[in-house]
């Protein structure tokens, strides 16, 4: 046995950095862009080039074989690749690889900002990158090869994210709005006499160029949302859409039992696992006057329908009845986050463990979501709280106290969970007036983090180890 422990030592493979000690930095700031002007705007958003050379063996489920086509991808991923998308005020910004002055794309008015922003292919043109970004009501959607704005669209603002040529806005008018890029926009109306399930087409023309709304997912009681709409999020693989509105009606599954307040992101961990996080809680106390807010949480729970409506094994259904099921989940792990927390990102890569990316003032802290610990069982036998409270139902007696808001039992996330820190300190040595990190990314397969915050700055940090 000992000849076999020394026979593994000698051909153990070094962990990956998420795995190692908490106490390395994997990660060495390599760039900083910001602003000379104090007055400059600030960075909304961030998008990196999300392909590599092999991605068309996947993408349209490896349907694109034409040889020409696979040389031109090639070449559009070598022109591309590391490449960054920010959204700023009054306009879109895409850096190059960094070796060039960015790409700028100028808004019709300076004061419109732009908020979101993702890449996109069209599968008509599959080796012409496009970046759809989104400003108040309008969708723009520009292509880089010929650095011009190809399709215009009426919309609804609000976040945006795509799925190839597929994309998705989702806003606070209860809606989520789906675009088929490979369409061009109606210009006049065909609806049926009969209120449809999933919206009504306008009145006026969709815009011009490329893009086509299909879907809209309403509110009311024709289906869909409840509440407004924060974000969404594509299935790796099956054709589902996990929206986060206070509450859906209709849908393949629905809760708000997971989190107390309003639900800000959403990601598929695995064919059936989610993670979400929500805003801190209004909690009242004892009395009126008695309010306080209590921290936001982040959730990792299971879907436990999906095999219900997709069987191992077996084709996709072509109509899927759905049901307002609130008890088909099973949360894996929950934790609070600090009460100034609304912007994290999580990051997900079929070669990569998942990560949580949290920013806070002038540090990102990267947590490994394998790390945190199943959520605890509740005391046995039932503690004070819990006689008491059986007690008044038993007297039929509603006392002031009663009144109070259930207080969460979970723990706060950093304290409990080590995580590593990727931080500002070699440039603030230097530049003390950095302004803090308003959010952040992980791009480029876990090889680099991007964070932006106020007047123009954008930080890149490169991953120092393998």
């Amino acid at each position: 046995m000992a000849e076999q422990s020394e026979a593994l030592a000698d051909t153990d493979i070094p962990l990956p950095w998420y795995r190692a000690s908490k106490q390395s930095e994997p990660f060495t700031l390599a760039h900083l862009i910001t602003a000379s002007d104090p007055n400059a705007p600030p960075f909304h958003c961030t998008a990196a080039f999300p392909w590599s050379l092999d991605s068309m063996n996947t993408l349209w489920d490896g349907s694109v074989t034409d040889a020409q086509v696979l040389q031109d991808w090639n070449n559009m991923v070598h022109e591309w690749a590391g490449s960054i998308a920010v959204g700023s005020t009054g306009r879109l910004l895409v850096f190059p690889k960094l070796t060039a002055r960015p790409l700028a794309f100028r808004l019709p008015d300076d004061k419109m900002e732009v908020p979101c922003a993702a890449w996109a292919l069209n599968q008509n043109s599959p080796t012409d990158p496009l970046v759809v970004f989104t400003t108040s009501s309008v969708i723009y959607i520009l292509d880089l090869k010929t650095r011009n704005i190809v399709g215009r669209l009426r919309g609804h603002g609000g976040t945006r994210l795509s799925h190839l040529d597929i994309a998705i806005t989702s806003v606070a008018d209860f809606t989520t709005r789906i675009y088929d890029l490979t369409l061009p926009p109606l210009q006049k109306p065909n609806n049926p006499h009969w209120p449809p399930a999933h919206g009504l087409q306008m009145s006026e023309s969709e815009g011009d160029g490329i893009g086509r709304c299909v879907v809209v997912l309403v509110g009311g009681r024709s289906g869909g949302h409840k509440g407004a709409v924060f974000c969404a999020a594509f299935h790796q693989s099956a054709p589902l859409i996990a929206t986060c509105p206070r509450r859906e009606d209709k849908p393949l599954f629905s809760t708000d039992l997971i989190h107390k307040a309003r639900v800000l992101s959403i990601t598929w961990l695995s064919h059936d696992v989610l993670i979400s996080h929500s805003a801190p809680a209004l909690m009242r106390g004892r009395s009126l006057d008695d309010i306080s807010y209590e921290e936001g949480t982040v959730v990792v729970w299971r879907w436990l329908g999906f095999d219900r409506f997709f069987p191992p094994g077996k084709p996709y259904q072509k109509v899927i009845r759905g049901c307002a099921s609130v008890q088909s989940f099973k949360v894996i792990s929950a934790y609070h986050l600090p009460l100034t927390t609304f912007k994290l990102h999580v990051f997900t890569s079929p070669t990569h463990d998942p990560l949580l990316l949290i920013p806070m003032d002038r540090i990102i802290r990267v947590i490994n979501i394998t790390h945190l610990r199943p959520r605890e069982p509740p005391p046995f036998p039932m503690d004070k709280e819990v006689v008491e409270l059986t007690s008044r139902m038993q007297s039929n007696k509603i006392p002031e106290a009663s009144q109070t808001s259930q207080r969460s039992r979970l723990v706060l996330l950093l304290d409990a969970v080590e995580g590593w820190d990727v931080s500002v300190a070699v440039a603030q040595a230097r530049r003390p007036e950095l302004p803090p990190i308003a959010a952040c990314e992980m791009a480029f397969g876990g090889g680099a983090v991007l964070g932006i915050g106020e007047r123009g700055t954008l930080f890149i940090w490169r991953l120092t180890s393998r």
